[in-house]
């Protein structure tokens, strides 16, 4: 678990560190914190603009729902967060690679992914198989697989980094994995293990997929791009979930849990709550 978490957090720190030398940490963490916060609302009016390119109204709502901070259903997950960290760093990358996806714009797509995983590579990953079950049942992104595989291949090279320190986290075996989980069961039980969760959670997730499904299907006549993705990425969502219940209940497997699968919903939630919004 530590040595996964030092590289998930591992590539921003050391930047903070080394500015660290120049200016005084509170001073800097401030300055970072609202260049993050600047960052993410411009991002998530980025989406919207994208979503609703005839909408005047749709980016300004987008920058409102992210500076009310909304907390995520599952998983105590993070979206918007309250000072400066790796997590809420990574998300306006992932909205801007939403963004570039998209538009079909592959290039973008992949330098925006690429920088949202060396910012944290447990969200870069999920956002990976979101985008990658897109590719795999859209026709749209079929036909021009070769584009795609070359802005892969970018992907890679710049995030090639996050992929090699977290790939060595990822292949340790632990030690003792029944202490594993019980330690993990004190220390992250909010993260972690959907069956000790207040079962209203998820009543609550299920009402939001239904809503935005409902409004998307209603949409499908006019933005069929946006409910083709909007459908795919639902039920990843209720994938990943499953595979949270599984990981913990089933199985009771370290790598599997350390995946933090209920927290890809994060994913879901922003774009569900921009294209509401929108």
């Amino acid at each position: 678990l530590v040595g996964s978490e030092m590289c998930i957090r591992d590539r921003l720190w050391r930047v903070v560190a080394w500015l660290a030398r120049l200016i005084s940490l509170k001073p800097l963490l401030f300055i970072l914190f609202l260049l993050e916060r600047a960052f993410v609302l411009y991002a998530a009016a980025g989406l919207a603009s994208t979503i609703a390119p005839k909408s005047k109204l749709a980016p300004v709502a987008a920058m409102i729902l992210f500076a009310l901070i909304p907390k995520p259903i599952l998983g105590n997950g993070t979206i918007v967060q309250i000072y400066f960290e790796q997590t809420g760093m990574s998300i306006p990358f992932i909205l801007l690679a939403m963004a570039a996806f998209y538009k079909n714009r592959q290039y973008l797509w992949a330098i925006w992914l690429a920088l949202a995983f060396n910012m944290n590579s447990l969200y870069g990953a999920h956002a990976v198989v979101y985008f990658g079950a897109v590719m795999m049942v859209y026709p749209l992104y079929r036909r021009e697989w070769k584009k795609w595989l070359a802005a892969i291949g970018l992907f890679v090279v710049v995030a090639s980094p996050a992929i090699f320190y977290t790939a060595q986290a990822f292949i340790r075996e632990s030690s003792d994995s029944d202490l594993w989980i019980i330690a993990n069961q004190v220390r992250s039980l909010h993260h972690l293990f959907p069956l000790f969760w207040d079962k209203r959670v998820f009543l609550k997730f299920f009402t939001l997929l239904f809503i935005v499904i409902a409004v998307i299907w209603q949409k499908k006549g006019e933005q069929k791009q946006l409910y083709k993705i909007g459908i795919v990425w639902a039920g990843v969502s209720v994938l990943w979930l499953l595979y949270a219940f599984i990981g913990t209940a089933v199985f009771e497997s370290p790598s599997m849990v350390i995946m933090q699968p209920a927290r890809a919903t994060d994913f879901w939630y922003a774009f569900a709550g921009i294209t509401l919004i929108s």
